[in-house]
């Protein structure tokens, strides 16, 4: 009997132990600034168990333009990639699969995709769309869909809930967090605190198509802003801190914002000069912080990373702004796509490889290279990390 008691007690101690609300644990700071002041270089061999060199299929059915590249999703072994020509799906060899529905105004078809979410437990694709979401099988079936208010993006919450963001381009939006059943009602929100005054009254937006403001991690849905340094892990009823972004003196200042300057670029392409924008990109072991300038023109090019180590509760800026690649081919690797929890994806367009090869011909070496051609479409690099 007392064995039987001890047991339960130990049951009910673990049990309460990985319920424990994350309100009862202290947001993580990853100090940005003070990391600047120490740049290591980062091989793939030290954090990937495994990496694939992945060139997508180019034929007449699949050309990817406009890639909307923070809303690039995996379920399993499939890849579906929103793009200017809709929604494709390529198996993770690169063979181009189907397009998922297609562009239109019948049913199960979309006008435009602003963003992509899925369910890999149902294996199900939830595509936002202007005023709906559509719900598509992982092989491209319409399954139903739902009218939707406009938002910017979504995520999804357990199954049964979605996670709206609502970008605050003329600095009058009253919610920032809108969750919504899965028939697209309405069921709670979170304010939007961050009010500032748009002289002209207009909305602007300042974006980037590598932008996820939602992401999931280990059953986390998670909210990450441009604008606000904390990052939150979102629940149904609050959100709850779960790190702190410290940008120090590289913060931009709220008065520079590119809303607030009432959408001049010349000007605020001027002032936000020596702060940077800050992504992140989660997995087990690593906070992943790519980071750019505000700018617009200068973002791929100016691309640079920080990188935080969890278990040693350390951060460092990475030398050259790349992961070189010591693993499978000379491709450097630059995190700024996150998938599933320790799948992490980066884009190269054809024209920035064969750049590249100007300086270091052995890139097309490696023979998924060799017959890369300019207007080929995009090579991913897919990293699975080490946990």
């Amino acid at each position: 009997m007392k064995k039987k008691n001890l047991f339960l007690f130990m049951l009910l101690l673990l049990s309460s132990y990985y319920d424990m609300d994350a309100q009862d644990v202290s947001p993580v700071k990853i100090p940005f600034e003070t990391a600047l002041n120490t740049t290591k270089e980062l091989v793939l061999s030290q954090i990937a168990a495994d990496v694939k060199i992945v060139p997508l299929e180019t034929t007449e059915n699949c050309l990817l333009s406009k890639v909307k590249a923070g809303a690039i999703q995996m379920i399993g072994h499939d890849i579906y990639i929103p793009c200017d020509m809709g929604l494709l799906q390529f198996s993770d060899d690169g063979k181009f699969v189907c397009s998922v529905s297609r562009k239109g105004q019948g049913p199960g078809e979309y006008a435009n995709i602003r963003y992509v979410a899925v369910d890999r437990v149902q294996k199900q694709i939830h595509l936002l769309t202007n005023g709906k979401v559509l719900v598509f099988s992982s092989e491209g079936k319409s399954l139903r869909e739902a009218r939707f208010p406009m938002v910017w993006q979504l995520e999804l919450l357990g199954q049964d809930t979605y996670v709206s963001y609502v970008y605050n381009g003329n600095g009058k939006k009253r919610e920032k967090i809108v969750l919504s059943n899965m028939k697209g009602e309405q069921i709670n929100t979170f304010p939007q605190y961050d009010q500032f005054t748009v002289p002209s009254g207009m909305t602007f937006y300042n974006t980037d198509p590598y932008d996820r403001y939602l992401y999931q991690f280990a059953g986390n849905t998670c909210l990450k802003e441009f604008y606000n340094d904390t990052v939150f892990t979102v629940k149904k009823d609050k959100l709850i801190p779960r790190y702190i972004l410290d940008m120090g003196k590289y913060r931009l200042p709220d008065k520079y914002r590119f809303e607030v300057l009432d959408g001049n670029w010349e000007r605020f392409n001027e002032v936000s000069a020596p702060y940077w924008r800050p992504n992140m990109v989660e997995t087990t072991r690593s906070v992943f912080v790519p980071y750019s300038p505000w700018k617009f023109e200068d973002r791929i090019k100016g691309r640079k990373l920080v990188v935080y180590d969890k278990k040693g509760k350390s951060s460092y800026n990475v030398k050259g702004g790349y992961i070189k690649n010591d693993m499978n081919s000379r491709l450097p690797f630059y995190p700024n796509i996150q998938t599933t929890d320790d799948v992490v994806i980066n884009l190269w367009e054809a024209t920035d490889i064969l750049e590249l090869t100007k300086k270091d011909p052995a890139l097309l070496e490696h023979k998924a290279l060799q017959n890369l051609k300019e207007d080929d479409n995009p090579v991913l690099i897919i990293v699975t990390m080490k946990k």
